[in-house]
Order: C-alpha cells, then sequence, then structure tokens
C-alpha cells in the first residue's frame, strides 16, 4: 500500500461546508409610506404677522394660496400631523396637548405612528428607512433628532429598540446593534464619528446590495447609553451655518446607520435589517434665505442633490402607475445613490415632510407637498433578510434518512437488529451547542470579506472572497459532528484556481492587503512589501467532500455493494462514488453466502481478510467546473497509520478507478469487531489543480 502522489497535503482541510446565507424569498411591494407635519409660527413669523394657510382633516392637508383666497388645493398622505397650536409647555419644557379636545400632536404620538412600525419592520428581518424632508427652517431637525426635553424620532427609536432588546435577551436568541452616522456635505461624504475630516470626504462604493460608504466607522453599541453618547458626538460635528430662515440650519444631509442582527441558534437562523434614518438638508431658494458668498456654494449643492432627488421620486413615480421609465438617476448625486435602497429598493420606507404653516412660504410648501404627493406612488420591494441555515440541518436529516434505509436494508440481509429510534434521536441530541458563536464570528468576518473583495475589484487582482462555516453539516467515522469553523473561499476568476483560507489566515491577509490598497491610493501605483502577493498563495489541494461507507456488514461476513454520495461544502451531492466491501480468503477469492456468520463473536481470535474495491467516481462537479482539474481520494482504515489515496485521475468528470485495497487482520479482537458495528470508512474527495 503506498500514499498517493499529493498526500502530503493529507492535513490540510477535513472537510468545508458552505454556510448557505441569503435573503428568504419573500418580497414584499408596498408603497413608500408618507406623512405631513406642519409645525408652531416661529418669532420671526410671528413678527411679520404671517397668517396660516395649511388646515387638516383626517389624512387631509388643504393649503390656501394668500394671493388668491379661493385657490385651494387639498392633498392626500398616509398621516397628518397638527402641530402649529393646542400645547403647552410643562416645566421640563416638554410641549403637551392643552386639553382632552386639543388637535396637537407631540412628538411621542409622532413616534408611535412611525418610529414603532420602523422598528417593528427591523425585528421583522426587513430594511427599515425614515428620512425628513422640507424646506430650510420647516422643523426636519427637530422632529428627527428633537430639542430640549422634546425627543426625536431618532433617540426615540434607539431607545426603544434597546428596550425592546433587553426584553428578549436571554429568551429568543442574541442581538448585536452597530451604529453609524455620517453627512453628505457639498457632496462629500464624512464620518461624523472620526475626529478628523478627509480632505476629499469618504468614497461611495458599489456592491452586490447596492451603494455603500467605504472605509465608515461602525461602532457596536451594548446600550442605549452607548449609542446616546455616539449621536450627540455626531450632531455636534455636523456642519450647520446661519441663514434668513434658521439661525442653526443643517447645511449637510445627515444619515445615521443602524444594523441590528437577531441570531438564533436553537432555530438555526440569523436576521438583520440595516435601520437607516435621514435628516435632509433644507431645500431654498438662496435669495431669500440670504445666502451669500461661500454659502451660496454650498446651498447651490444642497439644492442640486435634492433636484436629483426630485427627478428620482417623479421617475420611479411614473414607473409605479405604468408609464415608461427608461432611467433612473440614482447616480446623479451621492445623496441618491446611497437612498437608492429606501427609494425603489429592499426597503419599508417611510417620508416625513415638515412644512411651516406661514403665508410667506407658501410657494416652497407648494412645492414641498408636491413632492410628497408623487413619492407616496413609490413601490419598493422589501425582502426579509433571514439566514436559513435550517436548510442544511434538513439536508442532514435527509441524509439520515437514507443512512437509515441503508441498515434497514442490511438488517434484512444479515438478520441485524438496532433502534432505529435512539438512533434517530441521536441527530437532535449531538446538534452543535456552540453554533451561536459560529453565527457571530460569521456576521464580524463580513464586511471584511466584503471590503476584501471591493479592493481586489479596483485593483484588477481578479480574485473573489467568499465566507463558509467548514464543517457545518460534517460528521467523523463514528457519525458525530466535527468541529466548525470559519474559513474564506478564494478563487482566481481567471485561472478558476482555487483555496481555503482558515480565518486567522484572512484577517491576517486582509491587513495586508489593506497596506497595498492605502499605497495605492496615495501613490496611486499597487506597491506589495512582501515577497508574496497576500491576495495568492502557492496551489493547494483541496478537500471537496466526504461519503461514509459503514462497515457493520464485514462483522457479518456479508458483501456490500452500493453507490455512496459524496457531500460537499454546501451540503450537496458532489460526486458519486461505487464501492464494494467483499469478505474474501487469504488468496483474496470472495467468500460465498455460506460463509455468512449470525454472531460476529464466532470471528474472535481468527483470521479475517477483506477488500475495499472502489470502482467509480460519477459526476464530479469539481471537474465539470473547469476541465483540466483532478481529483483523488483518500481514506483511513483501522489501524493504519497515515491516510490512502487512490491514484490521481484528471480531466473527466466520470471516472474509472478500479482501485483494490485487500486488507487482513491476522487475529480478530473485542475493539476490532467493535470498530465494525459503529465505524464507517469515510471516503475523502480531493481536488487537484494545475499549477
Amino acid at each position: 500500500m503506498s500514499a498517493g502522489p499529493n498526500s502530503s497535503s493529507s492535513n490540510r482541510m477535513h472537510s468545508i461546508t458552505l454556510l448557505n446565507s441569503r435573503n428568504l424569498i419573500m418580497l414584499n411591494a408596498n408603497s413608500l409610506k408618507v406623512a405631513v407635519c406642519v409645525r408652531p409660527f416661529n418669532q420671526r413669523e410671528k413678527a411679520m404677522q404671517s397668517k396660516c394657510i395649511i388646515s387638516m382633516a383626517g389624512n387631509s392637508c388643504t393649503i390656501v394660496d394668500p394671493k388668491d383666497l379661493s385657490n385651494k388645493k387639498t392633498f392626500t398622505f398616509d398621516y397628518c400631523y397638527w402641530s402649529t397650536d393646542g400645547y403647552i409647555e410643562n416645566d421640563q419644557g416638554v410641549y403637551l396637548p392643552d386639553g382632552p379636545h386639543s388637535r396637537y400632536i407631540n412628538q411621542e404620538r409622532v413616534f408611535n405612528d412611525l418610529g414603532r412600525a420602523i422598528l417593528e419592520n427591523a425585528w421583522k428581518g426587513y430594511n427599515a428607512s425614515l428620512f425628513s424632508y422640507g424646506q430650510t427652517g420647516s422643523g426636519k431637525s427637530y422632529l428627527m433628532t428633537g430639542y430640549g426635553g422634546n425627543k426625536g424620532l431618532v433617540p426615540m427609536i434607539c431607545e426603544e429598540l434597546f428596550q425592546e432588546i433587553k426584553q428578549h435577551q436571554n429568551k429568543d436568541g442574541q442581538f448585536y446593534v452597530y451604529f453609524s452616522m455620517f453627512e453628505i456635505y457639498n457632496e462629500q461624504v464624512q464620518d461624523l464619528l472620526s475626529k478628523g475630516r478627509k480632505p476629499n470626504g469618504l468614497r461611495v462604493r458599489e456592491g452586490r446590495h447596492g451603494f455603500y460608504v467605504e472605509c465608515l466607522k461602525s461602532v457596536p453599541c451594548s446600550s442605549f447609553k452607548h449609542l446616546e453618547a455616539l449621536l450627540d458626538q455626531g450632531i455636534r460635528n455636523r456642519s450647520v451655518a446661519s441663514t434668513n430662515w434658521n439661525t442653526t440650519s443643517s447645511r449637510s444631509h445627515m444619515v445615521i446607520s443602524i444594523h441590528f442582527q437577531q441570531m438564533f441558534a436553537d432555530q438555526f437562523m440569523m436576521k438583520h435589517s440595516e435601520i437607516n434614518l435621514v435628516d435632509l438638508a433644507g431645500s431654498e431658494r438662496q435669495q431669500s434665505a440670504g445666502v451669500v458668498s461661500d454659502r451660496f456654494n454650498e446651498a447651490r449643492a444642497i439644492n442640486l442633490s435634492l433636484t436629483t432627488l426630485g427627478n428620482v421620486i417623479s421617475s420611479l413615480s411614473d414607473k409605479a402607475v405604468g408609464k415608461r421609465v427608461q432611467y433612473i438617476p440614482y447616480r446623479n448625486s451621492i445623496l441618491t445613490r446611497l437612498l437608492s435602497t429606501a427609494l425603489g429598493g429592499n426597503s419599508k420606507t417611510i417620508m416625513v415632510t415638515t412644512i411651516s404653516p406661514a403665508d410667506i412660504y407658501y410657494d416652497g410648501t407648494m412645492s414641498t407637498l408636491r413632492f410628497a404627493e408623487r413619492a407616496k406612488n413609490i413601490q419598493n420591494r422589501a425582502v426579509i433578510n433571514e439566514s436559513l441555515t435550517k436548510e442544511l440541518l434538513i439536508d442532514l436529516k435527509e441524509d439520515n434518512t437514507r443512512l437509515q434505509a441503508r441498515i434497514s436494508d442490511l438488517e434484512k440481509a444479515g438478520d441485524i437488529h438496532t433502534d432505529e429510534q435512539g438512533a434517530g434521536q441521536k441527530q437532535e441530541e449531538n446538534l452543535d451547542p456552540n453554533l451561536a458563536g459560529i453565527f457571530h464570528d460569521f456576521i464580524a468576518t463580513m464586511p471584511m470579506v466584503a471590503q476584501a473583495n471591493q479592493i481586489s475589484e479596483e485593483l484588477n487582482k481578479g480574485v473573489t472572497f467568499e465566507l463558509e462555516v467548514k464543517n457545518l453539516t460534517s460528521t467523523n467515522a463514528r457519525g458525530e459532528e466535527l468541529e466548525k469553523e470559519i474559513i474564506v473561499k478564494v478563487t482566481n476568476k481567471l485561472t478558476k484556481q482555487v483555496e481555503i483560507w482558515p480565518r486567522d489566515k484572512f484577517i491576517d491577509r486582509k491587513l495586508l492587503i489593506e497596506d497595498i490598497y492605502q499605497h495605492f491610493l496615495e501613490n496611486g501605483t499597487v506597491y506589495n512589501k512582501m515577497e508574496q502577493d497576500p491576495f495568492w498563495g502557492p496551489v493547494e489541494i483541496l478537500h471537496l467532500g466526504s461519503a461514509h461507507v459503514w462497515l457493520e456488514t464485514l462483522a457479518y461476513c456479508i458483501a456490500y455493494e452500493d453507490q455512496v454520495d459524496v457531500i460537499n461544502y454546501q451540503g450537496k451531492e458532489e460526486a458519486v462514488i461505487q464501492i464494494r466491501l467483499l469478505p474474501c480468503t487469504p488468496s483474496g477469492n470472495p467468500l460465498g453466502e455460506e460463509s455468512v456468520i449470525v454472531d460476529p463473536g464466532d470471528l474472535l481470535g481468527k483470521r479475517m481478510d477483506f477488500q475495499m474495491q472502489i470502482c467509480l467516481c460519477l459526476g464530479v462537479k469539481w471537474i465539470q467546473g473547469h476541465s483540466s482539474r483532478g481529483v483523488q481520494i483518500g481514506f483511513m482504515m483501522y489501524g493504519l497509520p497515515a491516510m490512502f489515496y487512490t491514484p490521481a485521475v484528471w480531466n473527466n468528470a466520470n471516472l474509472l478507478l478500479d482501485y483494490t485495497m485487500c486488507f487482513t487482520i491476522q487475529r480478530v479482537t473485542t475493539d476490532f469487531l467493535n470498530y465494525l458495528k459503529t465505524h464507517a470508512v469515510v471516503l475523502e474527495l480531493w481536488g487537484l489543480q494545475g499549477v
């Protein structure tokens, strides 16, 4: 017996199983929800003795032309909030209705309608977005972030999220919150959680799931107190300036992103949701708003992005009502790129428009209401973001069912008695209790893999990285589950060569990849300090999957012949192996039926000879993927010091192996009989690839 030509790699990888993380296909087409809120008169409007031109009844909002009182226009929205009068201020500075018949709607009421809807969708696994739109000084920032004792929607949503997590903690699963905050100022993205500002801002890139901000800081938060401190820091860093309309006008679009993850280890399921809370800069007319010199340029940038937003909404609205639309201009501004998911994409979205009641802003208010009316036609297709590793568990149970069927066949052939119910219960009892930890590592590695793919694409490396879980459904020769770990599959798109990196190796390589990328950004050239390219390594053989051949028939001197499935790291069939186990004479001649025994104990102390014949390996997916590849099969057997291999075979997905191995046990022991009754030969299929 001799090892195959690639046996030096036998200790590299024993099994690889892909975590089939994907979106659950539950498309939910729904219209974007629109709310309109009219604020109180401010001091400037009172000083100018402005008249109220807004009235609300139910979900209707009516505006009157101050130059022609007979010219009225009524709009209908999902929510209309009257906050102009009918309120008092308590000792804590909180605005409350002034009586039981007051029409005044405070911040808490708006949160109960809108904020709780955002949270409800996030808990279900949907992406959820809420953004405010309106003229400068119309009350957007007050509504979103609040002022004094009047909390805004953003802090109330965040606080309620942590309260709900506390209620569910240690009952239903594990929960993780990551907080990011940035602004778009003069068409540049700045991280509001970073101390310094980058001269040209952060880059906006496009990935598989849409546009995202590269190198944006994402901070894990374990409490609302921690998140609140980050929120206050970001608000202080936001760009503001004084205009005629508002002494603290927000001069940037502010985006708060909360990545909410739920892990349910007992259900083999993970949900994740991106909650985006967006406070847009105020739209304005430069002359009436009183913006001059350098403020003119920033106002122009604000209006340009908001004009593009209006064009996007108009196009989406036309598309929703059946008009032919050839192009949605998402790419025409940074703002609309980053809002593309919230508008017409994978998100449950609410838009809040804020307006002033004053007649001096009639034109701007009318424009805002028309904008909101178009927006309510937009159709989003929200998807529950759910990773169903439960499907792989189902596949494993199906494998167990097939195994039980084989055992049943053996019972009929050799009068073997087993407890099938007990064997079935053992699938259930041996489920990995540490699966939640694996999920946690998987989630933590996901953004690193995404970034590595983006760098590879920008540097034209032609390498893709895929996150997988090793041994999620694999078992050893006793049928016991193997230890699980996170791995990264690395594929050269040109040569189709593949590497498998443990998680630690990937993290080390990613640091080197980042160094190369940083040098590229600073100098425009790709420079590598190491002799070895961190994107790639030497060609290696890969473990493709395993097949189990149970040995119990040999204990009864019964011949066994079957086609066994090789299960790959996706929990699916990689190939089929035809195999025989033949009890034989010392000279190698097969024993006949007359040699079958009833009691395996009769073999104790006697010599035993048998052959294992690996005849065919059919339908190898690895070779179907690229004809230049090859395979060989390795296995261990009782008492053998190392793994042994069949000869390597190349360039054919249906292989005639005709491999025979003869085994001799000079003296059968109780230990060997127990081995036959409880173990399988695990046939390891290894993939070979040329240099």
